[in-house]
C-alpha cells in the first residue's frame, strides 16, 4: 500500500498531463485536457507540458498544446537559468518547433532569466544539432536582434563573439548579413555570477583569459579550440572590423595570438593552429610594432615564447629589432636582450643577422649561447659573437674551449670547425702568431694525429711556433715519451707524427729557453728512432746542450750518461764527437758490448782517443769473463779483437799470442801422465786430458762420484772441444 505522503509527492512533481506530453501521445493529451485537466500546469520546476514536449521533440503533441491555449513564453527553472520554450526549441536544434512557437505569439528576441540569453544566443552558442545553421537563420529572418547581449559565463557577449568563438562560418555570416556589430567587445560583468554550463563556461573563461575582446580577436584564438579560423578572420575583416583594435587588456589581436603560445603543449601545436592566422593578420595590415599598456609589443612576446618563426614574420613586416620594452622604471630590455636572459638560441642569430643592436654588459647568458654555437659547430654564430664591442669571446676564451673542450672529443669536424675561427676573430685573423701560434699547436701535440696535423697546417699553422713554455710541436712531441706507459705504444701513436712535422718543414736544430733541443730529449727519452729520423733531417750530432753555466753535454755524451747503448751505437756510426773523459758510463758500454758479442761497438769505443779500453782490459776480460762462460763464441769474439785493436791489429804476436798464452797458463798442463794415470776415469778420455785447475776439479768430481763416468767423460770431451781451439 501507497502512503499518502508519496503520493502527495508524486502528484506535485508530476501530473498524468506531463506523463502523455512526455511520451507523445497526443490523444491522452487531448482526453486530459478535456476532463478539465489545466494545460499550463506546473510541475515542481515550473514545467508545463509544452516544455516536457519540447525537451522531447514531440512535434505534433506541441502543435496540439499551442492550439490549444499553451502559453508560449512561460518560463521553467533548469541548470541554474529560467528557459522559454522557444530557447529549448532553439537548444535543441528544432527548426519546426521554432516554427509553431513564433507562429503562436512566443517573443523571438525574450531573454532567459539570470544571464539575459536569447533564443539566437543559445542557438548559436549551444545548439548541437545538424539543422542549427537553419535555426540561426529562420530566427534572424522572423526579426530576431544579432546584438542583444548576455552574461554568460560573466561576460557580456553578443550572439557574433559565440560564433567567432566556436568557428562556425556560416553562422558568422548569417549574423552579420543580419547586421551584427562587427566590432562589439564583451565587457566583463562583475555584477553576474560566472555560473554556466554551455559552452561559453567550458571556452569562454578558458580562452578569453577573464579580458574584453571582440570577435576579430576571439575568432584569431579560436586555433586552440578546433585548428585555426582564418576564414572567420578574412570575413569579419572584409565586413569592416578594426585589425588593430584593442580588449580590455589593451591587446591588439596580433598581439593577443601571440601570447597564447603558453597555453599550448608544444610549438608545433602552435604552428599548426596560429602561425597561418598571425600571417593572415600582418598581411592584412596589422601593426608589427603595436605596444600595449605596459610596454609588450608582438616581437618582444614572440622571443619571450620562443617562437623563431613568427620573429622572423614579425621582422618581415616591419618590426622594429631595437625597440625596448620597459619592465617598471629603470630596465628596458630590447629583442636581442630578451633572448640571451631567456636562451633564445635561434632567435639570437636570426637578430644578428638582421644587425640587431645591444649591450654585451646587459646580454645574460652570453657565454652560455656562444658554448652552445661550440657544441653545434656553428660558425656564424660564434662570427657574430666574437664581433660584438667588448665581447668575453676573446682569445683566452677561445684557447680554452679547445683545450678542454675539442681536445676530448678529438673530432675532424670540432678540429676544422676552431680552425675557422682564425679567419673571423679579429686578433687572430690578420696575423700569422695569434690563435695558430697560441692553439692550434697544443691541439695538434695532444692528439698526435697525422690528419688533424694536416689540417692545421693547411690552414696556416705555423709548424715551428712555440707554446708558453717555449717549446715547439716537434720538442713536445719528443717530451711526450714519459706520459705513457711504453715505448712501443709511443712509436705507435706518435713517431708517425714527428715523422710529418719533419718532413713539413720542423726545426730538428730547435732549442728552447732553456737550451733543449729535440736530438737531447730523444737521447733522454730513449728513443732511437726518433734520434734517426732526426739525424737524416740535418739535426746537429756535436751540438751541445747547456745545463746550468758551466756543463754542456753533445748527444753522445748525455747518451753515456743515460747508458743509451742503441744510440751510442748510431752516433759512433754518425761519427759524432766527444770527450772521453765526459763520458760516464764508459766501461759500462764496453762491458755490454762485450756481453752482446757486439764487434762493431767495441772497435768504436777501442779507437776512441784516450780510450781505456787497452791490452790490459782486454786480458783481463778474457781471464774474468770469458773463462767463466767457457763457451766458444765467445772466446773466438774475443780473439777476434786482434783485428781491431790498434796494439795487436798488425802483428803475429798481438792479440792471439797475448791471449792464447795467457789462457795456457792459467789452464797448465800436468807435469807427468803418471798422475793422470792414477785417477779411475774413462780411458777414453785420459789422452785428451791437459789441465791443471779444471782437470783437477773434473777429475775430483769423478773420483768422488764413482758412479757417474758419463759426466766427467761428457766434461772432459768438452774441455777437448776448447783445447782444440788453441792447439
Amino acid at each position: 500500500m501507497v502512503s499518502k505522503t508519496r503520493v502527495k509527492k508524486r502528484r506535485i512533481n508530476f501530473t498524468y498531463l506531463h506523463k502523455a506530453a512526455k511520451d507523445g501521445s497526443v490523444s491522452i493529451c487531448k482526453r486530459l485536457i478535456q476532463a478539465g485537466t489545466p494545460i499550463d500546469i506546473f510541475d515542481r520546476k515550473n514545467k508545463t507540458a509544452l516544455h516536457i514536449a519540447i525537451i522531447n521533440g514531440h512535434y505534433d503533441v506541441v502543435k496540439y498544446l499551442l492550439d490549444n491555449g499553451a502559453n508560449s513564453n512561460s518560463h521553467f527553472f533548469s541548470f541554474g537559468f529560467w528557459w522559454t520554450p522557444l530557447q529549448i526549441a532553439a537548444k535543441i536544434g528544432d527548426i519546426g518547433i521554432c516554427e509553431l512557437l513564433i507562429k503562436a505569439g512566443a517573443q523571438i528576441n525574450s531573454v532567459r532569466k539570470i544571464d539575459g540569453a536569447t533564443a539566437l544566443w543559445i542557438a548559436v552558442a549551444c545548439c548541437t544539432s545538424i539543422d542549427c545553421d537553419n535555426v540561426v537563420k529562420y530566427l534572424l529572418e522572423n526579426g530576431a536582434s544579432p546584438n542583444v547581449r548576455t552574461s554568460c559565463g560573466g561576460y557580456f557577449t553578443t550572439a557574433l563573439h559565440i560564433a567567432a568563438l566556436s568557428g562556425a562560418i556560416d553562422r558568422c555570416e548569417l549574423l552579420i548579413k543580419a547586421g551584427a556589430e562587427i566590432d562589439p567587445v564583451c565587457n566583463v560583468d562583475s555584477a553576474t555570477t560566472s555560473r554556466s554550463i554551455e559552452y561559453c563556461t567550458k571556452y569562454v573563461r578558458n580562452f578569453w583569459g577573464g579580458f574584453n575582446k571582440t570577435p576579430l580577436q576571439i575568432a584569431a584564438v579560436r586555433g586552440a579550440i578546433g585548428g585555426g579560423a582564418i576564414g572567420i578572420c578574412e570575413l569579419l575583416v572584409q565586413a569592416g572590423a578594426q585589425i588593430n583594435g584593442v580588449d580590455g587588456c589593451d591587446e591588439s589581436p596580433l598581439l593577443s595570438i601571440i601570447e597564447l603560445r603558453h597555453k599550448l603543449q608544444s610549438r608545433r601545436d602552435y604552428y599548426l593552429f596560429y602561425f597561418p592566422v598571425v600571417e593572415y593578420l600582418l598581411k592584412n595590415g596589422a601593426n608589427a610594432n603595436y605596444k600595449s599598456r605596459d610596454g609588450r609589443k608582438p616581437l618582444h612576446q614572440a622571443v619571450l615564447h620562443n617562437l623563431p618563426k613568427v620573429c622572423q614574420l614579425l621582422v618581415s613586416f616591419g618590426a622594429d629589432v631595437d625597440n625596448t620594452y620597459t619592465i617598471g622604471e629603470y630596465w628596458q630590455k630590447s629583442p636581442l636582450v630578451m633572448a640571451f636572459h631567456f636562451k633564445r638560441y635561434n632567435i639570437i642569430k636570426y637578430l644578428f643577422k638582421k644587425s640587431a643592436k645591444f649591450e654585451v654588459e646587459q646580454a645574460e647568458n652570453f657565454l652560455y649561447i656562444a658554448d652552445k654555437a661550440v657544441e653545434k659547430e656553428d660558425i656564424e654564430m660564434l662570427q657574430y659573437l666574437i664581433r660584438c664591442e667588448n665581447s668575453p669571446v676573446d682569445r683566452e676564451w677561445i684557447c680554452k674551449k679547445i683545450r678542454n673542450t675539442i681536445l676530448k672529443d678529438r673530432t675532424h669536424k670540432k678540429l676544422q670547425f676552431f680552425l675557422s675561427l682564425s679567419n673571423i676573430h679579429p686578433i687572430f685573423g690578420e696575423t700569422n702568431s695569434g690563435l695558430t701560434d697560441m692553439c692550434r699547436n697544443d691541439i695538434r701535440k695532444n692528439l698526435g694525429s697525422i690528419g688533424i696535423c694536416e689540417l692545421f697546417v693547411l690552414a696556416g699553422a705555423q709548424i715551428n711556433g712555440v707554446d708558453g713554455c717555449d717549446e715547439s710541436p716537434l720538442l713536445y712531441m719528443i717530451e711526450l715519451r714519459p706520459k705513457l706507459k711504453s715505448r712501443r705504444e709511443y712509436y705507435t701513436n706518435y713517431f708517425s707524427v714527428v715523422e710529418y712535422l719533419l718532413k713539413n718543414g720542423a726545426n730538428a736544430n730547435y732549442k728552447s729557453r732553456d737550451g733543449r733541443k729535440p736530438l737531447h730529449q730523444a737521447v733522454l727519452h730513449n728513443l732511437p728512432k726518433v734520434c734517426q729520423l732526426l739525424v737524416s733531417f740535418g739535426a746537429d750530432v756535436d751540438d751541445t746542450y747547456k745545463i746550468g753555466e758551466y756543463w754542456q753535454k753533445s748527444p753522445l755524451v748525455m747518451a753515456f750518461h743515460f747508458k743509451r747503448y742503441n744510440i751510442i751505437k748510431y752516433l759512433f756510426n754518425k761519427s759524432a764527437k766527444f770527450n772521453v773523459e765526459q763520458a760516464e758510463n764508459f766501461l759500462y758500454i764496453a762491458d755490454k758490448a762485450v756481453q752482446k758479442q757486439d764487434i762493431e761497438m767495441l772497435q768504436f769505443l777501442i779507437r776512441c782517443e784516450n780510450s781505456p779500453l787497452d791490452r790490459e782490459w782486454i786480458c783481463k776480460k778474457i781471464r774474468n769473463t770469458i773463462l767463466k762462460d767457457k763457451t766458444h763464441k765467445k772466446l773466438q769474439f774475443l780473439l777476434s779483437l786482434s783485428n781491431i785493436h790498434p796494439t795487436f791489429g798488425e802483428t803475429n804476436s798481438g792479440l792471439t799470442d797475448v791471449c792464447r798464452n795467457n789462457i795456457r797458463k792459467n789452464l797448465g798442463r800436468v807435469q807427468t801422465f803418471g798422475k793422470i794415470n792414477k785417477l779411475k776415469i774413462p780411458k777414453t778420455v785420459k789422452r785428451y786430458l791437459a789441465c791443471d785447475s779444471l782437470l783437477r776439479h773434473i777429475c775430483k768430481g769423478t773420483l768422488i762420484n764413482k758412479n757417474q763416468p758419463m759426466k766427467a767423460r761428457k766434461n772432459a770431451e768438452q774441455l777437448l772441444w776448447h783445447l782444440n781451439c788453441l792447439y
